[in-house]
């Protein structure tokens, strides 16, 4: 089914789950987003996410000091709704469409993160350089999939990035993951239990301003 017609559902045990009870994003997750909002803001200024999910790491970026204007793409009309009911709509500067849509409309970005469900981000990881700053930072929620060096992304995705990019990692421990039948009934794998350790990637331009 395609996503933008799936029903999401917000649980009060910090979920949100598709049609089907599969995790889209999950409370456990909540230290990978602090440290991923620490890389998105560390330059201050304008700062991007795409893809609200439960609002977690805009939480955090609307709480850092430095940060002058926050933007939000978020293309799903359950989440949209879920974001004016939570008051987003007076906290930051929220479009409500695909970033494919948005990006020839946007303008540059201090910072840069990215989280969305069930696409291919290639596309979007040839142009983020475009509206990102030449000094700005980007990231992204690096999911175990395929293995680049240990580092968990899928090969076309890193490859595109080393065209126009440094990318580094920073490592740290998950504290806790969520267990297999809880993240996904269907028992496809949403995140591996085993992969304790999180990949934070820091994607800056090759060419950045000193």
């Amino acid at each position: 089914m395609d996503y933008f017609k799936q029903k999401l559902t917000y649980t009060e045990e910090g979920e949100l789950l598709d049609d089907h009870g599969n995790a889209i994003m999950m409370e456990w997750e909540r230290p990978i987003m602090k440290e991923q909002a620490k890389t998105t803001t560390s330059k201050g200024g304008r700062v991007l996410n795409i893809g609200f999910g439960m609002g977690i790491i805009d939480s955090y970026i609307a709480e850092t000091d430095g940060v002058t204007e926050h933007w939000i793409i978020e293309p799903h009309p359950d989440v949209q709704r879920e974001m004016m009911k939570r008051g987003w709509l007076t906290k930051a500067n929220c479009i409500f469409t695909t970033w494919q849509e948005a990006l020839p409309y946007l303008p540059q970005f201090d910072g840069i993160y990215i989280d969305t469900w069930s696409e291919s981000l290639v596309p979007f990881y040839r142009d983020v350089k475009n509206i990102l700053k030449p000094d700005g930072v980007f990231t992204f929620f690096n999911n175990p999939r395929s293995d680049v060096k240990g580092l968990h992304m899928i090969d076309i995705e890193y490859y595109t990035l080393k065209q126009w990019a440094d990318v580094k990692f920073e490592s740290f421990e998950i504290p806790s993951i969520a267990g297999q039948e809880e993240q996904r009934p269907d028992g496809l794998v949403y995140w591996d239990t085993e992969q304790k350790t999180y990949w934070n990637p820091i994607v800056t331009h090759k060419n950045k301003v000193k």
